[in-house]
């Protein structure tokens, strides 16, 4: 049997060996709860970085969409002068110049007289033959 003393004496060291196993213990979920913070930290700081780069990419959008918009109708308004026939001075360039080609002229006098291209007058020449209207 064990005496008294001796077993106060093995209490007290079971007491130490726990009380030091619990402090490891609590040091080691400390340094886990501070990693954790650490990483909720660098989580957070990765989802604001995430959230301004969306917002400069909806701005980028925006722009662009507003681009396309106005491209867009630019390109309405030139397919309608062309549909219209472009004109300058009051006159329809290309209903002028069909109606010159129909009457026989030389691609060169419709380059000059109207600023088109020398394959723009040979071809406007070759689609109207004389005899041909302009509508």
């Amino acid at each position: 049997m064990i005496d008294q003393p001796t077993m106060q004496v093995t209490l007290l060291g079971l007491s130490a060996i726990s009380l030091i196993g619990l402090t490891i213990r609590l040091i080691t979920t400390r340094r886990r709860v501070q990693s954790l913070s650490n990483e909720i930290v660098r989580l957070e700081d990765l989802l604001l970085a995430q959230g301004t780069a969306m917002a400069g990419i909806t701005r980028s959008l925006n722009l662009l969409q507003d681009q396309q918009k106005s491209l867009a109708g630019q390109w309405e308004k030139r397919q309608q002068e062309v549909d219209d026939g472009v004109t300058v001075n009051g006159s329809q360039v290309y209903r002028q110049a069909i109606n010159l080609a129909i009457g026989g002229v030389e691609p060169q006098e419709l380059v000059e007289r109207f600023g088109l291209s020398r394959g723009e007058a040979e071809l406007m020449i070759s689609f109207h033959q004389p005899g041909d209207q302009a509508a």
